[in-house]
């Protein structure tokens, strides 16, 4: 029981770990900023409660679509609160990346959170191992009980 909550607690903080991963933090002060970003979807974050900014991002001077979020994802990294507003398709390599904001306020661009799809299958894979481990356990208690009740008497007397 003891290693399936391990189990549990590890597979749980892998995935938050991969869920905050930043690939860089810009202020909303419509100034272009630099970001390395891997290859693949990135989404853009606003600190929980500040207006949504207005960005646009480029790749080579090639202007790449910004696509706006359905739903709610939100993500805390460093103490900080952030809730995803766009999501791009990085063609990986360094991204620039122009927001504005009324207030200015900050940006984070980093992996997308999939609250129904890879956050979602590895807290069920945690949960699993739980009781994978667990049930592992008791049959193993229930199988050495059952065995030792219907041992031979010892005739060692």
């Amino acid at each position: 029981m003891v290693l399936g909550i391990v189990l549990a607690v590890v597979v749980d903080v892998r995935t938050h770990e991969a869920v905050a991963r930043t690939d860089g933090e810009l202020a909303a002060d419509a100034q272009p900023h630099q970001v390395a970003a891997e290859h693949g979807e990135r989404m853009l974050f606003r600190e929980v409660g500040a207006p949504v900014p207005d960005c646009q991002v480029t790749r080579n001077e090639r202007e790449v679509t910004v696509r706006s979020v359905d739903g709610s994802s939100d993500v805390t990294t460093r103490g900080r609160n952030w809730e995803g507003f766009a999501r791009v398709e990085a063609p990986g390599g360094a991204l620039t990346v122009t927001c504005y904001a009324i207030g200015r306020g900050a940006v984070r661009v980093g992996e997308p959170v999939e609250i129904a799809g890879s956050f979602g299958v590895a807290l069920l894979g945690a949960l699993g191992s739980l009781f994978v481990v667990t049930g592992a356990g008791t049959v193993v208690l229930v199988l050495t009980t059952v065995l030792w009740l219907t041992r031979k008497p010892s005739s060692s007397l």
